[in-house]
């Protein structure tokens, strides 16, 4: 299954499986947590475990468990209910156990990277941090790691400590599943933390890693002014400053946006139809709300209203 492609929906279940760190998981309510944990399944991302011991208890509003026992004579597994006034079997599913291999998703990862196929996978830092291989960024070899739990001082630390002590490249990218915010949670230098959320595509329904957010992040493309001074932007307008603030974007599309409005104001028409920017960026998506989704403040650069969007300078 390992040449079929991964749907977006599954590598974000698996990566939130990966962040949860969950050693174990019960069939009776995967579908729930998981929607995606069949295909994750058949490509060997989840793996089954041995049957559980007890299944959520239906009659119980807080979450209980009812454990099974084992019946000789019927060959399945039951549990006594008050309500029902006897014993009720449990279906086999609801007993199965699954727990993450780290191993299929990171070779799922590999592939998506482009990673070579083969390339030995490393746990330099137990549970905390991985070594997954390396990509080619123009002439550069890029060593890529993936990290877990660095809001917690103790992994970060130790991660830190490790990645000090390590024979570096020019530059190495840390993926990282939910990035800490504060300013004191820094990798050492030649080090650029990535959250997957900034490099997972959104506008496709299978798994895609927009590469190009990846290798600006690598090559740190810096602002080049405009002709004014008022609004400056790095190659790929994935930062944009205005009047001194800087805003940055990490989608593909959100930057393509950014690109036909800039040049859109340069022109001296700033208002663009909003209909016809989203289909120049062949967009999924129908509103610039829903492109800018988990931007924080994009409408603080981006006007709309009417059918129209422009830039607000």
């Amino acid at each position: 299954m390992m040449n079929e492609l991964l749907s977006r929906p599954a590598l974000l279940d698996a990566l939130k499986c990966f962040r949860l760190d969950l050693s174990k998981m019960a069939g009776y309510g995967i579908a729930e947590g998981f929607p995606s944990w069949e295909e994750l399944l058949s490509h060997g991302i989840l793996v089954e475990g041995e049957l559980g011991q007890y299944v959520e208890d239906p009659e119980s509003a807080n979450g209980h468990l009812k454990q099974a026992f084992w019946d000789p004579e019927t060959c399945t597994y039951r549990y006594f209910s008050f309500e029902e006034e006897g014993w009720v079997t449990i279906p086999d599913q609801d007993l199965r156990t699954f727990h993450l291999s780290h191993g299929g998703l990171f070779r799922s990862l590999q592939v998506l990277l482009g990673i070579a196929e083969g390339t030995q996978i490393r746990e330099p830092v137990g549970k905390g941090l991985w070594h997954i291989g390396a990509i080619w960024v123009g002439k550069i070899k890029v060593p890529v790691y993936v990290a877990r739990t660095l809001f917690s001082s103790e992994v970060f630390d130790s991660v830190c400590d490790y990645l000090e002590g390590v024979d570096n490249a020019p530059v190495s990218v840390v993926l990282v599943e939910g990035p800490p915010k504060s300013r004191r949670y820094r990798l050492p230098d030649g080090f650029k933390m990535l959250a997957f959320d900034q490099v997972i595509d959104s506008d496709v329904d299978h798994a895609r890693f927009e590469m190009e957010v990846i290798h600006a992040a690598i090559l740190d493309r810096r602002s080049t002014p405009s002709h004014d001074g008022v609004l400056s932007h790095s190659p790929d307008f994935s930062e944009v400053n205005v009047h001194g603030r800087e805003f940055r974007f990490v989608g593909g599309k959100q930057q393509e946006v950014l690109e036909l409005l800039v040049s859109a104001w340069r022109s001296g028409r700033p208002q663009c139809a909003t209909k016809d920017i989203l289909d120049q960026v062949h967009s999924s998506v129908r509103t610039l709300s829903q492109l800018f989704n988990h931007h924080p403040d994009w409408k603080e650069l981006i006007g709309y209203g009417g059918g129209k969007c422009w830039l607000k300078i």
